[in-house]
């Protein structure tokens, strides 16, 4: 997380952000691709394909494999050998650290 904060009044603070954002902008992507590059050892993290990505979104608003793989039209055996692909390249233990852990790299 990256905040910025000050003790300026409220209007001057919202100009100052204004005219600062782009420079914000440009922090924080460079420090989120720092953390990323200390946890995965590149800037890219793990590559997931798009049906991991998409089986972990469903499965993140809250859809069972079944539910994910009427939606997406394919089997449910296929949906959760697709899940358990993601978390393992994700380096993660469950199905939900590995939707947190997509969340945070901004995957889904």
């Amino acid at each position: 997380m990256f905040s910025v904060t000050s003790n300026m009044d409220k209007e001057n603070w919202r100009r100052k952000i204004d005219g600062e954002r782009e420079m914000l902008i440009q922090i924080g992507d460079a420090l989120h691709r720092k953390a990323v590059r200390q946890v995965f050892g590149t800037d890219e993290g793990p590559s997931l394909s798009a049906r991991e990505i998409e089986c972990l979104y469903w499965t993140a608003r809250g859809k069972d494999s079944a539910s994910a793989a009427d939606i997406i039209q394919l089997s449910e055996h296929t949906v959760r050998d697709y899940l358990k692909s993601a978390r393992s390249k994700l380096g993660c233990v469950t199905i939900a650290q590995a939707i947190h852990e997509a969340t945070k790299l901004r995957l889904i």
